[in-house]
């Protein structure tokens, strides 16, 4: 929270502003398109991602051992249904009679996808969050809220979204209105991770890919939470460069202070060659963003972009390189999933290969 007001100082600029509550941020032209930009980044998300790919395609198994069903559809997924399909119809269409209510189609969307991957994984597994990890799952609702405040925090020093059709909210209907959606980022996420859990195709042979023993040096982390607090210090002065660091400096700082607070990440994971939760975090969120973006679209109140040099090539508001940007975001969602359960001492019954036998 601290860390981007350094860059506010070093400006000359006031801070007061930053502190606002709740966090609004307008649009902000940030200049034309650049092809070198572009291909920069998109040559950098490539390498980063290629060679995960490329060992789940080859490590496929000869039979298909993922089709496995346990549980028929459980009648409570059916709410996840109805409450998925009457908040898409609502936010798409323009029913007079709806007009009140038109705002708020995000949060039931979400309530339903989040209870319809747990109908799935209940299916698959026999067991769910909601059917027994109900509190983890209501701390994930309340923690998730606060993660994505600090998000709207954070997009204050690069402008890079901004939301409309909500000028006509107070600052305390508009901290109402949001804080119901954005608790449902987590939860999400969480689940959808642990869908993907059941399906060994989807990671296979990340169990054993390519060990880095480094994470294991408290040394290393002390860099990473410098490299972290650094970049995010520095991100307001050259917003339109370092506006990808609002999603890798986090995740280093959140990584690293756990680590060296003791606990094991996933992140530890890859000490020993086992990169099948970030991968699959990482998937998980990019899912997530995929239909965070697809039932904004056509919705009342919206989120749109600016992001400097990429804007262009877009699915549904975002430009397509901004998708990049949900991988590192999954695997923080995943550190703070994980360190909610740990230090509120509750069930996490899906973080266990046993989940998979």
């Amino acid at each position: 929270i601290i860390t981007p007001l350094f860059g506010v100082l070093i400006q000359g600029d006031s801070v007061v502003s930053f502190l606002h509550l709740p966090p609004k941020t307008e649009y902000a032209d940030h200049g034309t398109f650049s092809m070198l930009y572009f291909i920069v980044i998109l040559a950098l998300g490539v390498l980063a991602v290629t060679p995960f790919v490329y060992k789940v395609l080859k490590s496929q198994p000869g039979t298909d051992f993922s089709k496995r069903i346990r549980k028929k559809f459980p009648p409570w997924g059916w709410v996840g249904v109805v409450l998925l399909v009457y908040g898409w119809i609502l936010a798409w269409t323009r029913f007079e009679w709806a007009d009140q209510i038109q705002i708020f189609t995000f949060t039931p969307i979400w309530l339903g996808y989040v209870v319809l991957i747990n109908a799935l994984l209940y299916m698959r597994t026999g067991a769910s969050l909601i059917t027994h990890s109900a509190r983890y799952l209501l701390l994930l609702f309340l923690v998730s809220a606060a993660f994505w405040w600090y998000y709207e925090y954070l997009n204050q020093f690069t402008d890079n979204w901004y939301y409309v059709g909500l000028d006509h909210l107070t600052d305390f209907q508009y901290f109402l209105y949001a804080t119901f959606p954005f608790a449902t980022v987590l939860p999400a996420v969480i689940s959808t991770w642990f869908l993907l859990r059941t399906f060994p195709r989807f990671s296979a042979g990340l169990e054993n890919f390519g060990a880095l023993p480094v994470v294991r040096n408290n040394g290393v982390w002390w860099v990473m939470l410098a490299i972290g607090m650094l970049t995010l210090s520095v991100t307001y002065l050259y917003p339109r460069y370092l506006f990808p660091f609002m999603w890798l400096s986090p995740m280093l700082i959140i990584a690293a202070v756990i680590t060296l607070g003791g606990d094991k990440t996933i992140i530890s994971n890859a000490a020993s060659g086992n990169w099948k939760d970030l991968f699959l975090l990482a998937v998980a969120a990019l899912i997530c963003g995929f239909f965070w973006e697809m039932w904004n679209y056509y919705s009342l109140t919206k989120w749109e972009y600016s992001v400097p040099f990429v804007h262009r090539y877009l699915i549904f508001e975002m430009p397509v390189l901004g998708y990049l940007g949900y991988l590192p975001f999954g695997i923080q969602c995943g550190l703070i999933g994980i360190y909610v359960s740990k230090i509120s001492e509750t069930d996490m019954i899906f973080y266990s290969d046993t989940a998979n036998k």
